[in-house]
C-alpha cells in the first residue's frame, strides 16, 4: 500500500490498532509497578506535597519499573512512527488511569471530553502529537475503553470506542477529543498513555534527568526520554563545534 498506515487510519477515523506488539511483557508486573508508583503519589498526596486525583498515575520513569521500560523500548522500535513523523521522536508524556468499577471518585478529567494535545493545529492535515493507549487490562466498552469523538468531513462528530486486548496497542490523533467510560464491571480497567511528538517540541516534564537514575545509559532511553533534544540553559552550551557535544543532535528531524 502506498499511503502511510497511521495517516490514512487517523484521516478515517482518528484512530489505528497494532495488534499483539507487546506480547513478550509480563502484564501482571507491569501492574505491580504501576501500583508502586500509586503509592509513591499517594504519599506525596498526604504529605500535601503535591495535588492528584484518584486513579492517575503520572511521569513514572524509573529504573525499577523493567516492564514499563520494556514498553517504551517496544515503542522506540514501531517503524510506522518514524514514517509518520518522518523524523525521530521522544515521549511528551506518559500517564495511566485506572478506572475503578463503580467509583464516582475516578480521575476526573477522564470524565470529560479533552485533548492532550496542548495546541490545535486544525488547518493540518497531520498531527504533531500521537497518543499510545497501552491496555495493562483488556479494555472494552463494558469496563470503560475510551471514547474517540472524530470530526466529519461534513462538520458533523461520530463516536468510536475501540475495544483491544493486552498485548495491543491504540494509536490516537492526539487533537482528537477522548473521554474514559463507565466501568460497569467488578474489576479495575487500567491502561498506560504515552503521548508521542517529534524532538523539537517540548515535553511536559524533563524526562533527560531521569537517565542519571539508570544504570545503562540505553539508546532507546536517550532518544526517548529527550536526551538527545536537551535545550542548552548558556551560551556557551548552545555553541558548541563538536558534534558530540551539541544538545539537540543534528540527526533528529530527518529519517
Amino acid at each position: 500500500m502506498s499511503y502511510n498506515v497511521l495517516n490514512y487510519h487517523f484521516n478515517k477515523q482518528s484512530f489505528y490498532i497494532k495488534k499483539k506488539i507487546f506480547s513478550k511483557i509480563n502484564f501482571n508486573k507491569a501492574i505491580k509497578e504501576l501500583d508502586l508508583h500509586y503509592k509513591v503519589t499517594k504519599v506525596l498526596i498526604n504529605k500535601k506535597k503535591i495535588k492528584s486525583d484518584f486513579g492517575a498515575a503520572l511521569n513514572f520513569i524509573n529504573p525499577k519499573y523493567h516492564e514499563i521500560n520494556k514498553i517504551i523500548k517496544i515503542i522506540y522500535n514501531i517503524k510506522e512512527i518514524y514514517k509518520y513523523f518522518k523524523s525521530k521522536f521522544i515521549i511528551n508524556s506518559i500517564a495511566a488511569v485506572t478506572l475503578y468499577p463503580r467509583n464516582k471518585d475516578n480521575y476526573s478529567r477522564s470524565s470529560i471530553w479533552h485533548r492532550d494535545v496542548r495546541y490545535l493545529n486544525i488547518g493540518s492535515n497531520r498531527t504533531d502529537m500521537i497518543l499510545c493507549i497501552i491496555p495493562l487490562t483488556n479494555v472494552t466498552k463494558e469496563n470503560g475503553a475510551t471514547k474517540l469523538k472524530h470530526k466529519q468531513k461534513n462538520g458533523s462528530y461520530k463516536i468510536f470506542q475501540p475495544e483491544a486486548n493486552m498485548s495491543d496497542i491504540i494509536f490516537v490523533d492526539a487533537r482528537t477529543l477522548h473521554k474514559g467510560g463507565i466501568n460497569r464491571t467488578e474489576k479495575e480497567r487500567m491502561i498506560i498513555t504515552i503521548s508521542l511528538t517529534p524532538p523539537h517540541i517540548k515535553p511536559v516534564l524533563d524526562y533527560s534527568k531521569f537517565l542519571k537514575y539508570f544504570k545503562k545509559k540505553n539508546e532507546y532511553l536517550k532518544q526517548m526520554l529527550g536526551y538527545n533534544s536537551r535545550t542548552p540553559c548558556t551560551l556557551k552550551e548552545f555553541y558548541q563545534k563538536s558534534i558530540k557535544k551539541r544538545f539537540f543532535l543534528k540527526d533528529q528531524m530527518k529519517i
